[in-house]
């Protein structure tokens, strides 16, 4: 239980910052993508089925608060979460490329996967030019604070743990 309500409040944070703090630091009308970065970190150091559930949540969440239709970032935080969640067994969570990988192919994915949904069926078939403007620069940028927001959900992570291990240990 504590796990849930922690990792809800992290959530609850990640957008309230995307929304508000992010938009102070834009580069050329982009910023960080840190809900799916957060959903890629956690996928990663949870699991496939972990990740899609969180990924659920954590998209829910941005389709109340933000989005047009609800759902889209549902689906797509989900798919990000179980697909990211892949490798967990078969690599260890200090490394920090895999993490870093993960985040610039997920990315990519999303913001392609977000433009067909959004915009190919509304007629707008300017792939270049989104690639270019959008997905291209927002991937550096969510890569950039890759690191940092990694190791803040790692630790978040290795204290549930401790914690959990602990309390299994009383019974």
């Amino acid at each position: 239980m504590p796990r849930v309500l922690i990792m809800f409040a992290v959530i609850f944070l990640t957008l309230t910052l995307q929304s508000t703090a992010l938009s102070y630091i834009e580069i050329i009308n982009v910023k960080p993508n840190l809900p799916l970065l957060l959903i890629v970190s956690y996928a990663h150091l949870r699991g496939d089925m972990g990740g899609a559930a969180f990924g659920f949540v954590s998209g829910l969440l941005q389709d109340l608060l933000f989005g047009r239709v609800i759902g889209l970032y549902a689906m797509l935080g989900m798919i990000a979460g179980y697909i990211c969640g892949k490798p967990f067994k078969d690599f260890y969570k200090e490394n920090y490329l895999i993490p870093i990988f993960l985040t610039g192919a997920a990315c990519v994915s999303y913001e392609f996967l977000f433009y067909v949904t959004y915009f190919l069926f509304q007629g707008k078939v300017r792939i270049i030019s989104y690639f270019g403007r959008i997905i291209l620069p927002e991937t550096m940028y969510t890569l950039v604070v890759t690191i940092p927001v990694y190791r803040f959900i790692y630790n978040i992570n290795r204290r549930i743990e401790n914690h959990e291990r602990f309390t299994r240990k009383l019974f």
